[in-house]
């Protein structure tokens, strides 16, 4: 639940759940995407047409292009929030386990990237300050920036929320 006064809560639906299962049997399996009949090119140019060119910036404040980042690496995307309490840190838990079992691949061919659910709260110095509490490697983004931007982004991605109004005491 958040903190804050409007005190609206975030859904993730089961199936970025799924999504991130998929994108870790992916990251862990011998093969890869090796079996897969599509170019690197087509699958590429396909990826940027879709996305477009999403600026973002990071927990550093450092700007980044979505497509920049996700191009020719094993990408494992995940919401978050800065202010969630409830299942947010068994989230965090799970992915830094996962970082410490990718070893020397971590950050170099699979790049973990966040995605803030309130773009409006969690600017660079927030999540950094966030992000500093969980040891965060090089390699994982937490990726924030205007509303319209990441709510964009994340209908893109499938992180698609509901907003949940509590029902009044009446």
């Amino acid at each position: 639940m958040f903190s804050h006064a409007s005190q609206k809560r975030f859904f993730i639906p089961i199936r970025c759940v799924i999504s991130i299962a998929f994108c870790l049997a992916i990251a862990f399996s011998p093969k890869g995407f090796s079996n897969v009949e599509v170019t690197q090119e087509k699958m590429l140019s396909d990826i940027h047409q879709y996305f477009g060119d999403i600026p973002l910036l990071d927990q550093h404040g450092q700007h980044f292009k979505f497509f920049d980042l996700i191009r020719d690496k094993v990408v494992v995307l995940t919401p978050f929030l800065t202010r969630c309490e409830n299942f947010c840190p068994s989230v965090m838990g799970m992915m830094l386990i996962t970082q410490q079992r990718l070893g020397d691949r971590f950050g170099n061919d699979v790049l973990f990237l966040s995605v803030t659910s309130d773009p409006e709260y969690d600017r660079p110095e927030i999540i950094l300050d966030y992000v500093s509490k969980f040891g965060i490697q090089s390699g994982w983004h937490f990726l924030t920036g205007r509303p319209d931007v990441m709510d964009y982004l994340q209908r893109r991605l499938g992180f698609i929320l509901q907003k949940e109004t509590p029902p009044s005491a009446t």
